[in-house]
């Protein structure tokens, strides 16, 4: 990772880097936290297919309210596609306890889709379909920030999940993304899942499906074949309806000024 850091440019600015990123995570962890063990519990008793109640150890990780080191997090700059340097916070997430990762509910599940989300909303501002994509490595933290840039790049191949796979395999220097999971606020169209498989991928957590192209529970399930060589764990419905909400506002105000 020696490599990838980049040089801060003043200790102020990295000191104040640190300092909102660190507020940030507590502020998110506190909310959830009491989301956690009020509200999910009692979803839990209704359906016992996915028990959503924290292990001891998860117990003891949240009540620390995400307790961080200053001295891991760092500044680190991801080449974007076109070779735009894109900066970000590092942040290691190795010793956190993930429990069941099949529960869409999980705080680790919504922590990364919210910074989906945020990158769906930078695509907005940029007259972009507002898709946002996440990988984090459960060895590194997050490796890659991606949003739409079809229009910007004139580049078909440019969604969301394709940028941030780029991202991602130069950040770790390899293309096999091992022990890594994307999230991303629509489901995969069939070019991004087969991108998905091909990266070897262990896992996808996707917010809203998509009924017309979504390749890996509606339409197709290109993921999961298992004619191909490498198979992904889905899961869907993080955060489902703040996905969808956030497309459909954008085509609906698309129309509005067509019409």
């Amino acid at each position: 990772m020696s490599n990838l850091l980049s040089d801060p440019t003043s200790n102020k600015s990295i000191k104040q880097l640190q300092t909102c990123w660190f507020i940030r995570l507590l502020l998110f962890t506190y909310v959830h936290e009491h989301y956690y063990f009020g509200l999910i519990p009692v979803l839990a008793s209704q359906s016992d297919q996915h028990p959503a109640i924290p292990s001891k150890m998860e117990q003891q990780w949240l009540s620390r309210k995400m307790r961080v080191a200053p001295h891991r997090i760092k500044p680190l700059t991801i080449s974007g596609r076109k070779g735009i340097p894109s900066n970000m916070e590092f942040f290691d997430f190795s010793d956190v306890p993930l429990g069941d990762l099949r529960d869409p509910r999980h705080p680790f599940h919504q922590f990364h889709m919210e910074m989906a989300l945020e990158e769906a909303a930078q695509a907005e501002v940029e007259d972009e379909v507002p898709v946002g994509a996440v990988i984090v490595s459960m060895d590194q933290g997050v490796i890659a920030r991606a949003h739409n840039q079809r229009e910007q790049l004139n580049d078909p191949t440019a969604h969301a999940e394709m940028i941030a796979l780029t991202q991602a395999a130069q950040a770790i220097k390899h293309w096999r993304l091992l022990n890594c999971v994307m999230y991303v606020t629509l489901e995969p169209c069939p070019m991004c899942a087969g991108a998905v498989v091909q990266a070897r991928l262990p896992m996808l957590v996707y917010g809203a499906r998509d009924a017309k192209a979504g390749a890996c529970h509606s339409l197709f399930e290109i993921t999961n074949d298992v004619r191909l060589n490498h198979r992904v764990e889905v899961l869907a419905g993080v955060q489902a309806e703040r996905c969808a909400g956030v497309l459909s506002e954008f085509f609906r105000k698309k129309r509005l000024q067509s019409n």
